[in-house]
């Protein structure tokens, strides 16, 4: 293979800031998935929500588009102010919080309808005892009728078959190739960016440290800090799960049984 050099997740994302609306398609997002969480808030009646580890902000603009009011929580500043800037391009409000998912309570106090960790943010956590803190933080940051919604992709499957290749993205003369490199206890996810420069073919490859999380791991782990309500669907289509063939892990949590 080749030798890594991993950096922080602070430091990943603030470096990666400047292109990551490319490399996600963010224009393209915010049209095709409009509908999607128009009918989530609707579905669930959400006035207010907290999108933790927001990025750039397309979630949080979706939300806030909806009438939602949002606070969005990312441990990058640069993230922040992409985000803010597209806020005021828009012509709408969204409250910005730089701080991590460990540290949550601490720097809000606010109760929230419903709490959106999309995106694989998750999967920073360093341990499973961090994983149990960050969602024992999202269950004190809802309301006692709340509903929390977490996206992470679906390692069950990943793992399983060593799948190596994980997207091909190429936007503005700029090729984005995230892979994955598989250890003992963690998997190194490396994103390579290439750009051609007249004659000169420029290459950036930077590396970050992953926890996977399987199903079963994060399903007990939310019932061990209090959750109720657990449903594991195949993304945003509202499809059911399937550990074999889904390529997201979308699980809807509520803290009690309704009706």
């Amino acid at each position: 293979m080749f030798n890594v050099n991993t950096i922080d997740v602070k430091t990943f994302y603030n470096t990666l800031a400047d292109e990551y609306d490319s490399m996600t398609s963010f224009k393209q997002r915010l049209i095709k998935e409009e509908p999607l969480f128009r009918s989530l808030v609707e579905k669930y009646r959400i006035k207010t929500a907290l999108d933790a580890g927001s990025g750039t902000g397309v979630h949080s603009l979706l939300l806030a588009q909806s009438g939602v009011e949002v606070t969005a929580v990312d441990v990058s500043q640069k993230m922040l102010q992409l985000l803010s800037a597209h806020a005021h391009e828009k012509k709408i409000k969204v409250k910005t919080v730089k701080a991590d998912f460990l540290n949550l309570p601490k720097k809000i106090h606010d109760k929230f309808d419903a709490v959106f960790c999309m995106g694989n943010s998750l999967v920073h956590a360093k341990t499973r005892r961090e994983l149990k803190i960050i969602l024992s933080n999202f269950h004190k940051l809802l309301s006692p009728y709340g509903i929390l919604f977490i996206q992470i992709l679906n390692y069950d499957r990943i793992i399983s078959k060593r799948e190596i290749i994980q997207s091909i993205k190429e936007s503005g003369g700029k090729y984005f190739i995230r892979f994955y490199g598989f250890a003992k206890d963690h998997i190194d996810f490396n994103l390579l960016t290439i750009e051609q420069k007249g004659e000169i073919l420029r290459h950036r490859i930077q590396t970050i440290k992953l926890r996977p999380i399987i199903q079963k791991e994060i399903l007990g782990l939310l019932k061990d800090v209090g959750f109720k309500k657990i449903e594991s669907l195949d993304g945003l289509n509202g499809n059911k799960f399937s550990i074999n063939t889904s390529r997201d892990l979308l699980i809807v949590i509520r803290l009690v049984e309704l009706d």
